[in-house]
């Protein structure tokens, strides 16, 4: 009797899925190496879509904006901006996407743009070169921030050992010399 060719793990995966129970099928736990669709815009049309959907589901599940109640525009927010792991939570796997989800709310854009401001505006700290450039702050503390960075940077500048450059010399000038060391 002829022995077959041995299975690949991705070709076990298959029969062992077709041969077990529903309930097995979840905890195998082969690799199976996912098939490239035909037409890849269809497949994201499809990825797409399954978004749209467990975003709305969720949305729909927990209600209007926490703040003032609207439907209008909502958007997830982390309770806690520090414990957010990736934006990217609707393509995750359920597991992950509702551990994550338990840190969130629902708000709309004002109540989210509102919330975002005031959290990035506590951050800034008087006293530093960012809250002078970037926040424009021309306190006293901020502007004497600037001055001494920018002193540091001209202290770091001097420190560099550096030798000017030869000036270039255009070739349609005559040279008493060539670069043989010998004089004309």
């Amino acid at each position: 009797m002829p022995q077959q060719p041995p299975l690949y793990a991705h070709e076990a995966l298959v029969v062992m899925r077709r041969s077990c129970k529903p309930e097995m099928r979840m905890q195998t736990s082969l690799w199976a190496p996912s098939m490239p669709y035909s037409n890849p815009e269809k497949h994201r049309e499809r990825t797409r879509q399954r978004t749209k959907e467990r975003r709305d589901l969720w949305f729909k599940e927990n209600g209007p904006c926490k703040i003032c109640g609207s439907w209008d525009r909502l958007e997830l927010d982390h309770e806690d901006p520090r414990s957010k792991m990736t934006h990217r939570i609707w393509g995750m796997c359920n597991i992950k996407r509702n551990s994550e989800l338990k840190k969130c709310r629902p708000l709309c854009y004002k109540c989210h743009k509102k919330k975002t401001v005031i959290e990035n505006s506590s951050r800034t700290l008087h006293g530093t070169k960012h809250a002078y450039d970037k926040y424009g702050c021309r306190c006293q503390l901020c502007s004497k921030a600037k001055s001494d960075s920018q002193r540091k940077q001209r202290d770091r500048y001097r420190l560099v050992s550096w030798t000017p450059r030869p000036k270039m010399i255009s070739s349609a000038i005559q040279l008493p010399c060539d670069f043989t060391g010998i004089v004309r």
